[in-house]
């Protein structure tokens, strides 16, 4: 992030208040009027410390109605990029590049499908489902549907054990390839749905042993 460049003395960083980002910037520009590439705050550039080199302020682009922004891992990534947007009631949001979902003006990934927005988001492993999945995802979702449907005739375990087994496998394979995110929407449910189908039909199964 660079300030427009002139003839003017060892160049050095400054912060923009409204979204973090490094700026850079040249003595000579000291007290002139500057805006940030990443946010497009307007600010004074701030005067430099003659001893140190080292600017004496952040760029404080003051109340100017507009909101925060983070600085985002893929900020500079065209259409990656996360945006801000203002809904109807007037709170501001970021919407997800890649499922769309609002999330809090604050968070570092997508509170819907684990996309990450900043730096330390990406850096977080992630644990939350994104929608869809692929076909062993898929077969865990039906698998765990089933085991709950017919948990009641102990063909439950059975199901639920291999929804379970099938979710585990999408997740380990998607883990070993560094995909994100680790759990699929449909791994996840059909899971759950494993779990809770192998736990009903084990009850039925010791029910009749009884």
């Amino acid at each position: 992030m660079v300030c427009p460049a002139e003839d003017g003395g060892t160049p050095f960083q400054f912060q923009c208040l409204r979204c973090q980002s490094i700026l850079e910037g040249h003595p000579a520009q000291s007290g002139q009027r500057g805006k940030c590439p990443t946010c497009g705050a307007v600010f004074t550039i701030p005067q430099v410390d003659p001893r140190t080199g080292r600017a004496l302020s952040a760029a404080d682009p003051g109340d100017d109605g507009q909101d925060p922004t983070p600085v985002h891992a893929y900020a500079a990534a065209g259409e990656q990029a996360p945006r801000i947007v203002r809904l109807d009631d007037g709170r501001a949001t970021i919407e997800c590049p890649r499922c769309h979902h609002h999330s809090r003006i604050k968070a570092n990934g997508c509170e819907a499908c684990g996309h990450p927005f900043t730096m330390d988001g990406a850096l977080r492993p992630a644990v939350v489902a994104a929608p869809g999945g692929g076909l062993v995802a898929t077969l865990s979702l039906g698998f765990g549907l089933a085991g709950l449907l017919m948990a009641m005739f102990g063909w439950g375990a059975l199901l639920g054990a291999a929804a379970i087994v099938c979710g585990m496998m999408d997740v380990r394979s998607r883990t070993a390839r560094r995909e994100r995110p680790v759990w699929t929407g449909h791994a996840l449910a059909g899971v759950v749905c494993g779990t809770i189908g192998l736990v009903a039909g084990l009850l039925v199964l010791l029910g009749r042993l009884g």
